[in-house]
């Protein structure tokens, strides 16, 4: 889809979403049903129903790859691995997070964002989750590591909804909302490396009186600098499908984009900028990883 904040007038501040397409079968036999997808620089990684296959995607090009990549054992299910798609300096690779012991714990829900070639989430401490503000976590694609935990610019527990996104594919961006209040905030890299960053804060806004409640899937969102603005898509208390667009001086509008009534599950609107890109790899059929 097309995302709008400027209006069709310079003085005029109507934002407006346009669908630009809709994704049917990826040009395969075999209509894939996508329950998940990942973005990093212009290419999609998406997961079909059954957590087996994994197609790799150039919407620009419509180029595509099949991976099979099967389940650790039987008894494992595919519904609790987290993906990644990062690089190096020569190779896309894509990651399978595991059920490895860790200190840390990402929720499922938790897409993570992929910025200059690496992964971040916002992950909490296993054991004190109640006590220990969450932080983020960077798989470097180069080294093929985690990094230390880096500290975010506030202080977030369990309840509060933290996500992440990207501005112009430079510099990382963190939505926060505290779960008690319906403070929202938020924050943009000044700097950003797989071992430390640092913060401005671009925009703090209390959500209570313009909705009355909190984002309730975490709210992917997307930052317009021009403007001093943010769209949030979410879920409404209707359960409808829902992007806020949200401003200085008090300014809110919500669009109504539909409600899902496909799948077994509940499923949440996921958005993320896209820059076309020119990026070729070999079409094929499913290979083992």
């Amino acid at each position: 889809m097309s995302v709008n904040l400027h209006g069709t007038h310079s003085d005029d501040f109507a934002p407006s979403i346009r669908s630009r397409g809709n994704l049917i079968s990826l040009n395969d036999s075999d209509i894939l049903k996508i329950t998940r997808v990942y973005h990093c620089d212009g290419l999609v990684l998406c997961l079909t129903e059954n957590y087996t296959r994994l197609v790799l995607w150039n919407p620009y090009t419509g180029q595509t790859r099949r991976i099979c990549a099967e389940l650790r054992s039987a008894k494992n299910s595919g519904y609790l691995y987290n993906h990644a798609l990062g690089y190096d300096k020569s190779t896309y690779k894509v990651l399978r997070v595991l059920d490895v012991t860790t200190d840390w714990d990402v929720e499922f829900d938790n897409f993570g964002l992929s910025l200059k070639g690496n992964t971040y989430w916002y992950a909490t401490d296993k054991e004190s989750r109640e006590d220990v503000p969450g932080f983020l976590l960077c798989f470097d694609f180069t080294t093929e590591r985690f990094g230390p935990c880096l500290p975010l610019p506030f202080e977030s527990y369990s309840e509060d909804v933290v996500t992440l996104s990207s501005v112009r594919d430079e510099q990382l961006a963190v939505l926060y909302q505290n779960y008690d209040t319906d403070e929202m905030e938020i924050w943009v890299t000044t700097k950003i490396e797989p071992n430390a960053m640092s913060w401005s804060k671009f925009l703090a806004v209390d959500m209570n009186p313009l909705t009355g409640f909190g984002f309730y899937s975490g709210g992917s969102f997307l930052i317009d600098e021009e403007k001093r603005a943010v769209v949030v898509f979410d879920v409404s208390e209707t359960n409808c499908n829902t992007a806020y667009f949200i401003g200085v001086n008090g300014y809110f509008r919500e669009v109504d984009l539909g409600t899902i009534t496909t799948g077994k599950e509940m499923v949440f609107p996921h958005a993320f900028s896209y820059v076309p890109s020119s990026v070729l790899f070999e079409s094929g059929s499913d290979e083992k990883r």
